[in-house]
């Protein structure tokens, strides 16, 4: 092994998809650089599974009973 991690990673429409958005969506949150993405040359580009999850999870909003409980209330 030459200690490279080797990332997944899926198209737009795949990614969007990942998400529950559309591609105009995703192509939004790319250009006002709010998600991480590789271009590879002029027009391709992909996304790491793991970034997107990463958008996901920041994304989320906590209930009202998590947010006592997290306060120590």
């Amino acid at each position: 092994m030459n200690g490279i991690k080797e990332l997944t990673r899926i198209g737009t429409p795949d990614a969007a998809q990942h998400l529950g958005i559309t591609t105009r969506e995703l192509k939004s949150l790319r250009k006002a650089k709010r998600i991480p993405f590789y271009r590879i040359g002029h027009r391709t580009v992909s996304y790491a599974v793991t970034d997107l999850d990463a958008f996901l999870a920041g994304c989320r909003v906590a209930t009202a009973a998590e947010k006592r409980v997290g306060s120590g209330r």
